[in-house]
């Protein structure tokens, strides 16, 4: 395969992995063949011609690599929310009442300034 072919079929890899992480479903079953996310790779190859091809060579569908992405998007995600956090409050603070007949209740401060 050309580069540009890999870089296709890697990113329709990374929107089904995304598609899993959005959803909370599980990527592998107990054989890895019959997987969640590797029969959503098979379903999509019906539509993506040289998806198949991909799915046989098997390299960038093995667990390490999904896991990989899976926490390179965690991190980037909470650094995106830290940011916003930081831009837009100076303190948050949260404390839980026992017995109290509101449950929970979480007090915040918007910035000084």
């Amino acid at each position: 395969m050309n580069r540009g072919i890999e870089e296709f079929m890697l990113m329709k890899e990374l929107s089904s992995i995304r598609y899993f992480a959005r959803q909370g479903l599980g990527f592998r079953g107990h054989i890895e063949e019959e997987g969640n996310f590797v029969l959503l790779l098979k379903c999509r190859a019906g539509d993506i011609q040289g998806l198949e091809s991909w799915i046989r060579d098997g390299r960038y569908i093995s667990h390490d690599i999904v896991n990989e992405v899976l926490e390179i998007s965690a991190h980037q995600i909470l650094c995106e929310l830290l940011d916003r956090i930081r831009a837009e409050w100076f303190a948050l603070i949260a404390d839980e009442f026992a017995r109290c007949q509101w449950g929970r209740r979480i007090f915040s401060f918007p910035p000084m300034g």
